[in-house]
């Protein structure tokens, strides 16, 4: 992650500027915009990300906010 809003979905996840999310849902992601369409998709709801800090990976549940698709 480049930046992490501060009170926002990933930080209140424990997502820190520097990790890398390598999975959504389970399913690999490589890029952002692989990554974009699954936050969308569970938008009011809960998406479990797969994150990589530094050699350490580990899973954390995203609540979203918004409206579900």
């Amino acid at each position: 992650m480049r930046w992490v809003e501060e009170g926002g979905a990933a930080e209140r996840a424990g997502i820190e500027k520097g990790d890398l999310i390598v999975a959504a849902a389970g399913e690999p992601v490589a890029r952002v915009d692989e990554l974009q369409p699954r936050l969308d998709a569970a938008a009011g709801g809960t998406l479990e990300l797969t994150v990589l800090r530094g050699t350490d990976e580990r899973v954390v549940t995203v609540e979203l906010e918004g409206v579900a698709a």
